[in-house]
């Protein structure tokens, strides 16, 4: 696993923290502490930058100096960290076992989708964790602060945010972790 490092800018404000990355445009997180912020914002940015590879191919920005990232007179700063940010990395093989008319049904839809078992899997797998994810469309209508440019929305211990579809798929892991228990 590749990893770049980014700084992190925390700010305190009377409800908790948030935290952004000045290098990935648009990359931030809250918490009700700066541990919670910045797990969150480690998330997103690797999820900013594994988007930003899947939609365009772009590379991720090489990371500022902590000298040249101006201070904001707008922004009140609790501190700067260096934050690791997992980089796309090559697709692992795994063994898995599937009913082999499942398997069949898997393959066609794959080749009628012009795509193949591998990818078709992975979409198939993703799109099922986003269902997973609250309702967003009364979310939506309190949320404040966008963490993406095509957000949706996700509710926790009372507080709701935008945050990147990407990160639906840790989300929905996280919620199968909470349901097997």
């Amino acid at each position: 696993m590749a990893l770049r490092y980014y700084w992190a800018i925390i700010e305190k404000s009377t409800d908790g923290f948030y935290a952004f990355l000045p290098d990935l445009p648009g990359c931030t997180a809250a918490g009700d502490s700066v541990e919670e912020a910045l797990r969150w914002l480690t998330e997103f940015g690797a999820d900013y930058v594994r988007d930003g590879k899947d939609r365009s191919g772009e590379e991720p920005p090489e990371a500022t100096k902590l000298e040249d990232i101006a201070h904001d007179p707008e922004v009140q700063e609790y501190g700067r960290v260096l934050l690791p940010v997992e980089l796309p990395a090559k697709a692992v093989k795994i063994s898995v076992t599937v009913d082999e008319g499942v398997l069949a049904r898997i393959d066609r839809a794959a080749s009628e989708a012009g795509t193949n078992r591998s990818a078709f899997l992975t979409d198939s797998a993703l799109r099922h964790l986003r269902e997973l994810q609250p309702d967003r469309t009364e979310a939506s209508r309190t949320a404040s602060r966008s963490f993406s440019e095509s957000p949706a929305t996700f509710s926790a211990k009372g507080e709701t945010v935008e945050v990147p579809a990407a990160l639906f798929d840790f989300l929905g892991e996280q919620i199968l972790k909470r349901r097997k228990r």
